[in-house]
């Protein structure tokens, strides 16, 4: 009959460990509480240098709704606003490449749109577009175009001098804007890495108690084990002498 405890004894120790303490397994990889998992969201706002562009349900725009845009998004905010639809790749790189060039300027670019059979038909109206894209059809004329070119020019020289300061003052704030964006990003990403590292630590502490948990059950079993041998030997003796 000790025999037959001694076995029982070494089977129940196993199955403690196996199936019932030794659930701690389960309790800290399933338990959301033990191991707190951060959302991951970061607080990154997106960063927009022009405004956005919402075309107009009358169908009508003043040509300084358009010209605010700049390179690329003006090409494409003026098909949506003219053609009402996005602009196609050879169309959109050749009026890109004639700006960037300096050989088209805006006005050029809304004109050929606006006045194309596919502009006609649209049917858009562009206030203040037909005086200015009159007098640069006029500059291509020989001669006279250049003449003219050259007295418009003096005619705006002020307009032009305060463009330019407008100019930079614009690119100022839009460097400031990006700074201030780039250090937001940064303090978000400082904020997240601390999160990360609390979670590695408790996940590190969760570990090592899991550990000391196991030890401590291997142990016991060892002693457990070490008892149940010590008592079958003795009974052996027992029976021998």
């Amino acid at each position: 009959m000790k025999e037959a405890a001694a076995r029982r004894s070494v089977t129940s120790a196993a199955d403690s460990w196996s199936s019932g303490d030794g659930s701690i397994f389960s309790e800290h990889l399933n338990t959301g509480a033990d191991f707190p998992v951060s959302d991951g969201n970061l607080d990154i706002r997106k960063l927009a240098l022009q405004p956005s562009f919402q075309p107009h349900d009358d169908e009508q725009y003043h040509v300084n709704d358009l010209l605010k845009y700049h390179d690329r998004n003006f090409i494409q905010n003026a098909y949506r606003a003219i053609l009402k639809r996005g602009p196609d790749p050879a169309g959109s790189s050749g009026f890109l490449e004639g700006l960037r060039s300096g050989h088209l300027n805006k006005i050029d670019i809304l004109a050929r749109l606006r006045f194309s059979a596919e502009g006609r038909a649209k049917r858009v109206r562009i206030e203040g577009l037909l005086a200015p894209a009159a007098v640069r059809m006029a500059y291509r004329v020989p001669l006279i175009g250049y003449l003219l070119n050259l007295v418009v020019g003096i005619l705006r020289l002020p307009i032009m001098i305060r463009s330019q300061r407008q100019f930079e003052a614009q690119v100022q704030a839009q460097q400031e804007m990006f700074v201030e964006h780039v250090n937001h990003v940064g303090r978000s990403l400082q904020g997240q890495a601390r999160e990360v590292s609390a979670l590695l630590s408790s996940h590190s502490e969760a570990v090592d108690q899991l550990s000391e948990q196991l030890q401590q059950q291997i142990n016991e079993l060892r002693d457990e084990q070490a008892a149940t041998r010590e008592m079958i030997l003795n009974r052996i003796a027992e029976r021998t002498s």
